[in-house]
């Protein structure tokens, strides 16, 4: 006969990282929150950003050349590559309700 025994730790672990550049901030700015953008996410939970996030996503793909009007004239950034980030952040949130936001 034997036990198991196991010590756990709960701390908070990163499932998702990404940088976006702030030459997107205006795509970002309109998909998410016109006076908040991403910063708008922070301290909420995938459950709640979800929502949101979904939006942004539909906002994008409706108005495309609207948004790709936007892409960054110096190259640093692109409408797919942010649509990319939000499509990530969906399929994080669909799996970890519980997640919360940290922007800085």
């Amino acid at each position: 006969m034997s036990l198991d025994i196991d010590i756990i730790a709960k701390r908070p672990v990163s499932i998702y990282d990404c940088n976006v550049t702030y030459n997107l901030a205006g795509m970002y700015y309109k998909a998410l929150d016109k006076e908040k953008g991403f910063k708008k996410l922070h301290n909420m939970s995938c459950e709640t950003a979800l929502p949101i996030i979904n939006k942004a996503i539909k906002d994008m793909i409706e108005n495309k050349e609207e948004y790709k009007k936007l892409n960054p004239k110096n190259g640093w950034g692109t409408y797919e590559g942010l649509l990319e980030v939000f499509q990530d952040m969906r399929n994080v949130c669909e799996q970890n309700p519980d997640g919360i936001f940290d922007i800085r």
